[in-house]
């Protein structure tokens, strides 16, 4: 459920791997696409990840980029 009158600025996004174009292998559930699709404006996305999970996958319709990644070497953003 959303709260409407909330607006976030802001989401960090737990990843289990991300790609070189910024999107982020999740849990499976679809949940935070799914939550971001029900928002009137995107917030900043940041993913957090190990550097080590950095691999090559295919995105679908549905994915959201991030706008930056987090690892234990640094800040890339996209």
């Amino acid at each position: 459920t959303i709260i409407p009158d909330i607006m976030m600025d802001l989401i960090l996004v737990p990843c289990i791997g991300f790609n070189e174009q910024g999107y982020r292998l999740g849990y499976g559930g679809g949940f935070y696409d799914s939550y971001l699709n029900q928002l009137d404006q995107k917030p900043y996305l940041i993913g957090t990840a190990y550097e080590f999970s950095k691999v090559s996958f295919t995105t679908e319709n549905h994915d959201h980029k991030l706008d930056a990644i987090v690892t234990e070497l640094g800040i890339t953003c996209f």
